[in-house]
């Protein structure tokens, strides 16, 4: 999966690690939803068939693999959107930077409000969860970097909710 400046998304043909078939026909599918360039992909461990995509358009995009037609869902904030990834261990949570905000959504509660918003004061634009997505390092534009501990009490998951939604049997 290829994100491209021209705010498409492309599965590119691809074997024995050379790119496969006629240099015209190079594309498998064509992801075309977002009006900026494309600033992030993350494929979901726990469901194989969705990816998120994330853009300079101030959006958020859920795709299932199978239908490149439109995204499953569109998550719109107030700036662009440097980074999204799925939280480790956490099939129904993603995380992303805008501004000086990072916030966590767990999509199988709520795709609008997150479970999660740090307000950081440094213009943020990159993070990484640790292995089992317990802690998020946030990195700004200057250098600076903050580790926090994501300790939510009371929030659990609804993953047959989740599955209901977005993964297509």
């Amino acid at each position: 999966i290829i994100g491209w400046e021209d705010g498409n998304i492309y599965i590119v043909k691809r074997f024995d690690n050379k790119i496969s078939g006629n240099p015209d026909n190079l594309f498998d599918k064509i992801y075309q939803k977002h009006k900026g360039p494309i600033s992030s992909l993350d494929n979901s461990i726990e469901f194989p068939n969705l990816f998120i995509s994330s853009s300079f358009d101030w959006t958020v995009s859920l795709w299932d693999l199978n239908s490149p037609d439109s995204p499953l869902l569109d998550i719109y904030r107030n700036n662009a959107i440097l980074q999204a990834s799925w939280r480790p261990s956490h099939g129904t949570q993603i995380g992303f930077i805008h501004g000086h905000v990072f916030e966590l959504l767990d999509l199988s509660i709520d795709s609008v409000i997150p479970i999660l918003k740090i307000p950081t004061g440094m213009t943020l634009n990159k993070f990484k969860f640790d292995k089992n997505g317990s802690t998020i390092t946030l990195g700004s534009i200057h250098g600076e970097i903050k580790v926090f501990e994501i300790l939510l009490k009371g929030v659990e998951s609804e993953i047959g909710r989740f599955k209901r939604l977005y993964v297509k049997s």
